[in-house]
Parts: C-alpha cells; sequence; structure tokens
C-alpha cells in the first residue's frame, strides 16, 4: 500500500507528502491522509478546492480511503461531504461506541490521539465521543465502497517531537490492518468507458433505490444523535431529586435559567442561589432529603 499525505509531514517509508496546492494527483496513490491544520485557509484557491474536492470524489470511487485528521476548517470546500458543523474543543479523555474492527483500531491509537474538534451533524456512524458526553469527534463515512475516516488528531508529544516516527509507525499498523477491513481487495469489473452510457431499468431502479437508502441513513443517524443528547438532557434533570452538594446547586441554577429567571450561585457558606425574576428577588437553599 502506498500512501500520501497532505497538510502533515508524516514519518513513514510507506508515506509521501504533497502539497494541497500543487498539481500532483492523489489518484496515483491506495489512501490519502489529509491534516487540514496544514492547509492554509487565507491562500487556499477556489479553483485549486475544487479540483481537489472532484479528484477525491474520484479517489474514493475508486474502494480507496481518506483519512481525515479533523480539526476547525471548512472541509467541504474540499471533500465530498455536505456540511459537518464542526465546533472547536479540545482534550484527550475519549470514549468508544462502535464496532469490533474500529475498537481494535482505537485501542492502538489511544494514547497518541488528542480531539481539537467535534461534529454538531456528524455524516456516517460515530464512534468515538468526547467522554461522558454524547459530542462526536470520530466518524466512518461508508457508501458501497468508499471510505471517509474521520479522526483526532495526532498527539503533540510531550518534549517535542522526538516520539514522532514511533506515532507514525503504530499509525500506520494500525490503519494498515483497519483498511484491510474497510477497503478488502478484490477483481474489479474493468468496463469500457461508453459502457456508462447504456443500461436497463432494473439497473436505474437500483442505483435511484441505493441513492435513497444512504440519504435515509444520513437521516436517521443524526436523529439518533439528537435523541441520545435530548435523553441525556432529561436523566441530568433527575438530579433534582437525586444529587446533592454543588451538583444539585448547578442543575437548579440551569432550571431557573430556562425558565427566564437570573440564576447565580451564592456566597459560600451562606445562600446556594441567588434569584432575580421580572424585578423581584430570592435565594434558594437546596437540600437533599
Amino acid at each position: 500500500m502506498i500512501i500520501c499525505s497532505i497538510g502533515r509531514p508524516f514519518a513513514h517509508s510507506a508515506v509521501r507528502q504533497i502539497e494541497f496546492n500543487s498539481t500532483e494527483t492523489a489518484l496515483d496513490f491506495d489512501a490519502v491522509i489529509l491534516d487540514p491544520r496544514g492547509i492554509n485557509q487565507q491562500e487556499l484557491p477556489d479553483l485549486k478546492a475544487r479540483f481537489r474536492r472532484d479528484e477525491f470524489s474520484e479517489f474514493l470511487a475508486l474502494g480507496r480511503t481518506i483519512v481525515v485528521f479533523t480539526a476547525l476548517f471548512p472541509l467541504e470546500k474540499i471533500l465530498p461531504v455536505a456540511r459537518l458543523g464542526l465546533k472547536e474543543i479540545s482534550g484527550s479523555r475519549i470514549d468508544f461506541k462502535g464496532p469490533d474492527h474500529l475498537k481494535a483500531f482505537y485501542h492502538a491509537m489511544q494514547r497518541d490521539m488528542q480531539f481539537l474538534a467535534y461534529f454538531e451533524t456528524p455524516p456516517g456512524r460515530p464512534f468515538l465521543f468526547v467522554s461522558e458526553t454524547s459530542k462526536p469527534i470520530a466518524t466512518l463515512v461508508k457508501h458501497d465502497r468508499e471510505n471517509i475516516l474521520f479522526l483526532p488528531s495526532l498527539r503533540k508529544p510531550g518534549g517535542g517531537y522526538s516520539d514522532y516516527p514511533k506515532q507514525c509507525e503504530r499509525f500506520m499498523a494500525a490503519f494498515q490492518e483497519l483498511n484491510e477491513h474497510l477497503a478488502p481487495k478484490k477483481p474489479t469489473i474493468e468496463l469500457p468507458a461508453w459502457s456508462s452510457h447504456y443500461g436497463w431499468e432494473t439497473e436505474r431502479l437500483l442505483r435511484n433505490g441505493l441513492v435513497s437508502l444512504q440519504s435515509h441513513a444520513d437521516e436517521i443517524a443524526t436523529q439518533i444523535n439528537r435523541k441520545t443528547a435530548e435523553l441525556e438532557l432529561q436523566d441530568r434533570l433527575k438530579v433534582l431529586f437525586t444529587g446533592k452538594g454543588d451538583v444539585l446547586v448547578e442543575i437548579v441554577i440551569d432550571v431557573f435559567s430556562e425558565l427566564g429567571a437570573t440564576a447565580d450561585p451564592g456566597e459560600p457558606g451562606r445562600d446556594d442561589v441567588v434569584l432575580e425574576f421580572e424585578g423581584k428577588h430570592a435565594v434558594i437553599e437546596c437540600a437533599d432529603f
């Protein structure tokens, strides 16, 4: 497997770096590693962005894989994806919720990962989340033979980059094993170009049906994430009758704020919450029973 890296120098013999704004094609490679932090948004020509986006569409249609180290960047300009709704956030505490082949990859790379953004509207199937939240930070977009793997970034090693080659070795070993599952080698039927101009009713119905199913799958995934977040919010309200101490005070403040009041923590040792609503003031003492 030969791989190109765009936007990140990669310390591995199987990876060759190419410049985003160059004319060098990604189609010469079996997989692409893309780090948007290495692409200057201020110097991103629209023409070159469209060129790469079209090229990546063709690349994916060939059954190859693109790995993206996710960061706050208009990725929809350079990748064939809908708007991702990325929000900036950083940290390293991560929860895994996904299939076994992705779990093996995550366990191999867990100590090297640091997230820099989360998805408000994640495409595909999210499998890594900010710990104890429903904020997705990694997702696999898989349509037919296409694979886009959105991942947290590789963590900057302590004390500089002396450990970076080892990080790259671990990543390549884990990714190559994962990619055998995502994009298994299989014989492909080589059809002449003119054959695309001919077809029949069954083929047309199958293609239209597949597009419809893919659209519904993305919509259902979005609804699942939304309902999960709403349910977590409802569960949080149970602190009103199960919690105590600072946790109880925090949820009481949140509830009164949702009702339109101005609620703030009181002074330590005195009132728990100071409340103001329509010009009237009150204090609240939060007690557990």
